[in-house]
C-alpha cells in the first residue's frame, strides 16, 4: 500500500506496512482485554492464534508459543465518540462469545528479543 504525504516542501511517498515486521525485536501495546490460557477458550476448536482472524481481536504472545497471550481490542479501534468505559464494555461483549472467564482492563506491555 502507498500513501502520499504533504509537507510544506512536496509530496513523499510512504510505504505503510501492514502485518508483521520481520526485523523487529521489540513490540508494544495497549489492548482492552485479558490475560488468557487455551484452556479458557469456550470452543475447544479454537486456539488463541486463530482469535487474532475473529471480531477484531488482537493476541499478543511470544513468537514461540500461543498457549498464553494477551488477547482484546487494540486501542487504536476505539471509536472517536467511545468513552472508555463504552471501548471496554464493547471487549467485554466480543470476548465472552469466546472465553469462559472474562474480566476486562487496559493491558500495556512490551517484549524485547535479546
Amino acid at each position: 500500500m502507498e500513501n502520499l504525504i504533504l509537507t510544506n516542501r512536496s509530496l513523499f511517498p510512504m510505504k505503510i506496512r501492514e502485518g508483521f515486521v520481520s526485523n523487529s525485536s521489540t513490540t508494544s501495546f495497549c489492548i482492552a482485554g485479558i490475560w488468557s490460557e487455551n484452556d479458557n477458550l469456550l470452543d475447544k476448536g479454537y486456539s488463541l492464534e486463530d482469535l487474532m482472524f475473529e471480531d477484531g481481536l488482537v493476541v499478543y504472545s511470544h513468537p514461540d508459543s500461543y498457549d498464553e497471550a494477551y488477547v482484546g481490542l487494540d486501542i487504536q479501534d476505539m471509536k472517536d465518540d467511545e468513552t472508555m468505559e463504552g471501548f471496554k464494555k464493547r471487549a467485554q461483549f466480543v470476548l465472552e462469545k469466546y472465553f469462559k472467564k472474562v474480566k476486562v482492563s487496559l493491558h500495556t506491555d512490551g517484549w524485547r528479543d535479546g
